[in-house]
């Protein structure tokens, strides 16, 4: 393959570390898209459609969210020296629309207060911790999701929004990305069965990853400052994109294909994500296009590219769907695909041990493999020391 420019350089100037190689990838493609605000789009079944992207990553406690999502944060200060259109930390609804439409709100003197600033309709909002956003769930925090569902996507009619404390405020010409992590623990208690399996996720990239299984001492190259340069220089060229996207004939062939052959979900929680697979794709061809060249050209190799991407991005939503069904039985059967995940092939004698803590005896875990095998995640291999399970492999983007 040929390098992407950005995304080749920043690969590179992240190192080698022991965090997943995908959280750094989606915390980049998230970047780009922010940085290209409502500047680019392609036009798609005669509308336009612009590149800002909801992108959440979800993984154990110390496995590297954090640190990928800073590193990102640091590229985003070093362009514009300041915070500027980024929304860091806890947000409400409430908050949100003020952002947007230019207001502060709040109560002095025990009256209410409204005051005029500046509009912020294109942010990059940043939850490292989507706990420490959303808290325990509740009204606030679907309140603000089912917000966020509907400013997805971007409309040439005003949003008129208003409470009868605070007065309205209007939202027009509204571009929003938003970069979130969270433990799927934590998700599981900010957001309720309903939440997660609204339209709200058919609209996000999940992305899943854990602890990298080896210890890796992090090392970075000794040309470290000459890549974070490189990176500046290509974020400066891409702020200043500006235009629609052509696409060639042949990357409209590899769409065409991958349209034509897709397969549908029997999940009915997972058709949301698919119906909305085709407005992904051509996102994420048009932040890969950004991040080589400043030519408004989608070409085959980042329509590949974006294809790969879309599937690794849906991976994850099996386990969405599992999450917002999860009981005290199921808990032992997501610990057991967890473990499969993890270590990709694992003798039966050796996963039951592990699910003992748990509970969960020889029996039941026999129960456990024969459902994964029904969907079709783990093939069951006799070998001569007993059933070995092996993870089937998932798609990997570039």
């Amino acid at each position: 393959m040929v390098p992407l420019g950005f995304f080749d350089t920043y690969v590179k100037a992240v190192g080698d570390t022991p965090i997943p190689e995908r959280f750094h990838r989606w915390a980049a493609i998230s970047l780009v898209a922010a940085v290209l605000e409502d500047r680019v789009w392609v036009e798609h079944h005669r509308e336009p459609l612009l590149p800002n992207l909801y992108v959440l990553l979800i993984g154990p406690s110390g496995c590297g969210k954090g640190t990928a999502i800073e590193f990102a944060l640091k590229q985003w200060m070093a362009l514009y020296g300041a915070p500027g259109r980024l929304i860091k930390g806890a947000l409400t609804k409430q908050s949100l629309l003020d952002a947007l439409g230019g207001r502060k709100t709040g109560l002095v003197g025990g009256r209410a207060s409204v005051q005029a600033v500046e509009p912020n309709p294109h942010p990059w909002i940043v939850s490292p911790e989507l706990y420490n956003a959303l808290g325990t769930g509740g009204p606030v925090a679907e309140a603000f999701m089912a917000n966020l569902t509907d400013l997805y996507t971007n409309s040439s009619v005003p949003t008129t929004e208003g409470t009868r404390q605070w007065g309205s405020v209007t939202i027009a010409g509204h571009c929003i990305n938003w970069l979130a992590a969270s433990t799927s623990q934590w998700l599981r208690r900010s957001l309720s069965p309903d939440a997660i399996l609204s339209g709200f996720f058919g609209r996000v990239v999940a992305v899943e990853g854990t602890y990298v299984t080896q210890w890796q001492q992090s090392t970075y190259d000794r040309t470290q400052q000459m890549l974070f340069t490189q990176l500046q220089a290509h974020l400066q060229r891409i702020s200043m994109c500006s235009g629609a996207y052509s696409v060639t004939a042949d990357a409209q062939d590899v769409r065409t294909q991958w349209l034509a052959h897709r397969e549908v979900p029997d999940d009915e929680f997972l058709r949301p994500a698919y119906q909305r697979d085709d407005d992904l794709l051509m996102k994420l061809a048009m932040v890969l296009s950004a991040g080589e060249s400043d030519s408004l050209v989608i070409e085959r190799k980042h329509m590949a590219r974006a294809r790969s991407l879309v599937a690794e991005a849906r991976v994850s939503l099996p386990m969405l769907v599992q999450l917002a069904h999860t009981t005290t039985h199921s808990d032992g059967l997501g610990a057991a695909m967890v473990l499969l995940r993890r270590s990709g092939y694992m003798m039966h004698t050796q996963l039951v041990k592990v699910l003992a803590k748990r509970g969960v005896t020889a029996e039941v875990l026999r129960k456990y493999i024969t459902t994964l095998q029904q969907a079709d995640q783990v093939i069951v291999h006799k070998t001569a020391r007993g059933d070995a399970y092996e993870w089937k492999a998932e798609t990997k983007a570039f």
